[in-house]
């Protein structure tokens, strides 16, 4: 997928290093690892860019949308190109792993209602960017 050299973690799943602190504190949501979520996702936006919705806490509902291309590497974030409303990002947002992996976190509190967006942001602005990722491919 990527030219990253990743390692193996305990749990058989690609991770920066290999002590990836998830094979001992698993998280509660999809594949339970953000190494693997992030190359889930990375993979299908790479070979796929596509729009992505935002999803409102509780409910699921759908937000606004967004596009998300993937380079092997990141992942940008554009304008919506076929769905309405869309967000207008002023400019192209990258996401990278190291932000990812500090988000992932806090998904499945946050959509329990359990960490408001403040707190489950942790000091970013693209928290509905990657909230909406891990909601679409389930990851």
């Amino acid at each position: 997928m990527s030219s990253t050299n990743y390692s193996v973690c305990n749990n058989n799943l690609s991770s920066k290093d290999s002590d990836c602190q998830n094979c001992n504190n698993p998280i509660t949501v999809g594949l339970n690892c953000p190494y693997a979520a992030w190359e889930k996702i990375v993979k299908e936006v790479t070979s796929k860019p596509q729009d992505v919705p935002t999803i409102i806490q509780k409910s699921g509902s759908i937000g606004k949308w967004f596009h998300a291309i993937g380079n092997g590497e990141y992942i940008i974030i554009e304008a919506a190109k076929s769905h309405k409303p869309s967000c207008r990002p002023s400019y192209n947002t990258k996401i990278e792993i190291t932000q990812f992996v500090k988000l992932y976190k806090n998904y499945s509190s946050w959509r329990a209602g359990t960490l408001n967006r403040e707190d489950a942001k942790a000091g970013t602005f693209i928290s509905s960017y990657v909230f909406g990722l891990i909601n679409k491919f389930n990851a």
